[in-house]
């Protein structure tokens, strides 16, 4: 990587004051997924537990790959199926809501509300998703909506939630040694 790129590191100990790592790690298949998109491709996950009273809301988690990006259009489709189809067949969620969001810096950012079908009371189950790609990374932030707010998933405003997405990414992501 030059010296000048991003580097994903999902392995912080805490997204601000708010979220703290419950687990991180490399990700093997994500990054045999885009080795063809992403040279030196390292995927990495993370997983954040919410502040107590947020409990409901379930995991904050990052996942990506980092690496030499030379296409980030083409890079960034193919991530964004990769993901959504892993979704589909790892608990059948669907998007419900997306929104394709520009950075004044060029980074291009999607937001998706995703729902998937449930039993018991809460009969769906509700996430919000914005992935981002970079000159040297790719990755998405997913964190679930709280039961009690699942209802109101028209309501959701995915430009908000681009902007807490991008305090994240600016958690995660840290210059690359040179």
């Amino acid at each position: 990587m030059d010296a000048g790129e991003m580097c994903l590191r999902a392995s912080r100990e805490s997204i601000g004051i708010r979220f703290r790592l419950a687990d991180s790690g490399p990700d093997p298949a994500l990054a045999r997924a885009m080795r063809d998109e992403v040279s030196g491709a390292v995927g990495v996950s993370g997983a954040y537990d919410p502040p107590r009273g947020e409990e409901d809301a379930g995991r904050l988690t990052v996942e990506g790959v980092h690496g030499k990006v030379d296409w980030l259009v083409g890079t960034f489709d193919a991530f964004l199926e990769y993901v959504e189809e892993r979704a589909r067949k790892r608990d059948g969620r669907r998007i419900v809501a997306e929104k394709t969001i520009s950075s004044d810096v060029g980074e291009m950012m999607t937001c998706r509300l995703l729902e998937a079908d449930r039993p018991g009371p809460d009969k769906v189950s509700v996430w919000r998703s914005c992935a981002w790609a970079d000159a040297g990374a790719v990755a998405q932030v997913t964190w679930g909506v709280p039961p009690s707010e699942a209802s109101d998933v028209d309501e959701w405003d995915l430009e908000a939630f681009a902007a807490e997405t991008a305090d994240v990414r600016d958690a995660v992501q840290q210059d690359a040694e040179p």
